[in-house]
């Protein structure tokens, strides 16, 4: 019992609460990456003119997917995030699509053969 003058003392919280706090916090987590799994349904579309030159295209935000159309005149190769990796070839007049499920296309590489270009359409979903 407290003494006049003198405040209560404090209690540790019961365990329960100790664990539904930690539980709450997991869950706005989770919260954020569902949010990230979900595409707003907007689109952006982009023209680029691809030469031999190894050239970077970085979207505004990070795209779920991304339609690739190529109008020629030349064949073009498209890389995705990691310049490293192979690269998607893409004939005049033919697209591809590139769906990551979640919003990771930050970076879209691209080139053509030597002496060639390309005129390449993207459609990226964000």
């Amino acid at each position: 019992m407290a003494q006049k003058g003198k405040a209560p003392e404090r209690l540790a919280p019961p365990l329960e609460i100790v664990y539904l706090d930690e539980i709450a916090g997991r869950l706005a987590d989770l919260y954020e990456i569902m949010k990230k799994s979900e595409p707003q349904g907007l689109i952006q579309p982009v023209t680029l003119s691809a030469t031999e030159d190894l050239k970077t295209y970085e979207p505004p935000t990070p795209w779920f997917t991304v339609d690739v159309l190529n109008t020629g005149p030349n064949t073009v190769y498209i890389g995705i995030n990691d310049k490293a990796k192979e690269f998607k070839a893409i004939e005049r007049n033919r697209g591809f699509k590139f769906d990551f499920g979640m919003a990771k296309i930050e970076k879209i590489y691209y080139k053509c053969n030597r002496g060639e270009t390309a005129t390449v359409d993207l459609t990226g979903t964000y």
